[in-house]
């Protein structure tokens, strides 16, 4: 009978975050063995996922959650990373000192309470590398381990290699990789709102061929399943004194998809109206799929520009196409009916899947999501 306000897009509390316990178990028992990556379109939950797991962080482990994004160098998270391992080391502790003595060595001075580091060429690799030793050294003695929650990670990678640094972000993968694989007692939860095969696509094309996270368990972060959904939705409508009856709520579940902040602005959108009816949930989707979207859905179309270079055309070209047909296409038809190189179609095809823009079903390929596919109807007056 829980009753929680909805809260669309805004930072919850952990006790907040409801409906994904089970899910959480499951990533924490994989770290028993290896590192995450966690991948999904923006706004499906992962930051919340990463301060519920921190909030139910077993026994014996350590966690420092970070959100990369918006940082600008390489040298910008070896800044982070030795303000975490201040925190989690005493001040007199040998790692600790062994980390400060680096930093002076490399930069003249340092400061522990506010660090500034500037770091000449790749020197900010030796600090993480050090880094890593002493924490991974702490934390065996401690009998403990240590995990760190790095969130939008692939955006801050593709950033660098956008910036010209691509050299920096290939140096800090594979450092990252050997640290991984070193220091048993420290784990990494990598996730990201853009996949990393477009990460690897840019740095392959500047020469880079190491495959930097094949040591890490890759998984999806999925929408939720309609069980799972169901008492977060019975909790938000109770936060807006709405009783949550089953007709309302399976709507909800239904017409979101599953989608956490489309559930989150659905609700929200019922709160002016005293007994909502199944009717009033489709309306409500309705309204807020329309330009300018509050739903914050312009993102599918502004990353393929960033991102897909010359995929984009084609991308474009297949989306309005299967934006026409909510029942989706068969792939031989798409093929004679999208004027572009069959190769360059069929990559292209491949990134859209891989990042959850369509789904292919037997011969069928469709949008993932359906309100995405009307909101792109809408956005380019198809």
């Amino acid at each position: 009978m829980r009753s929680v306000p909805p809260n669309p897009g805004g930072s919850l509390p952990p006790d907040q975050i409801l409906g994904r316990d089970s899910l959480i178990d499951g990533y924490w028992s994989r770290l028993e063995h290896q590192s995450l990556a966690l991948f999904s379109p923006r706004r499906v939950g992962k930051t919340s996922i990463l301060r519920r797991m921190e909030h139910r962080a077993p026994v014996g482990w350590h966690v420092r959650h970070r959100d990369l994004e918006g940082l600008d160098s390489a040298h910008s998270f070896a800044q982070r990373l030795y303000e975490d391992a201040s925190a989690l080391l005493p001040g007199g502790a040998r790692a600790l000192a062994r980390a400060r003595a680096l930093l002076e060595r490399l930069t003249g001075s340092v400061e522990l309470k506010n660090v500034t580091v500037t770091l000449a060429d790749q020197n900010w690799r030796r600090l993480i590398e050090s880094l890593f030793e002493d924490l991974d050294e702490e934390m065996g003695k401690r009998g403990e381990r240590l995990v760190f929650l790095w969130d939008e990670f692939t955006l801050f990678i593709g950033d660098l290699t956008l910036r010209g640094s691509e050299r920096d972000a290939m140096v800090l993968l594979d450092t990252l990789r050997a640290a991984r694989q070193q220091h048993l007692n420290v784990r990494m939860v990598l996730t990201g709102s853009i996949g990393f095969h477009l990460v690897m696509r840019q740095l392959d094309a500047k020469g880079y061929r190491n495959r930097p996270i094949n040591d890490v368990r890759v998984e999806r972060v999925p929408m939720f399943e309609a069980e799972d959904a169901r008492p977060v939705v019975a909790a938000l409508l109770r936060g807006i004194d709405v009783e949550p009856e089953a007709e309302v709520v399976e709507t909800i579940i239904r017409q979101s998809e599953g989608h956490p902040f489309v559930i989150q602005h659905l609700v929200e959108s019922l709160q002016a109206t005293r007994k909502p009816t199944a009717d009033d949930v489709a309306s409500s989707l309705t309204r807020l799929l329309a330009p300018p979207s509050v739903l914050d859905l312009g993102h599918y179309a502004t990353r393929l520009s960033k991102y897909y270079a010359e995929r984009e055309a084609p991308a474009l070209a297949v989306l309005d196409l299967l934006a026409r047909e909510p029942e989706g296409v068969d792939v031989d038809d798409l093929f004679v009916q999208v004027p572009h190189e069959r190769e360059l179609l069929r990559t292209t095809i491949q990134d859209l899947r891989d990042d959850d823009y369509v789904v292919r079903r037997g011969r069928s390929l469709r949008f993932s999501l359906d309100f995405v596919r009307r909101h792109w109807c809408e956005d380019r007056m198809l």
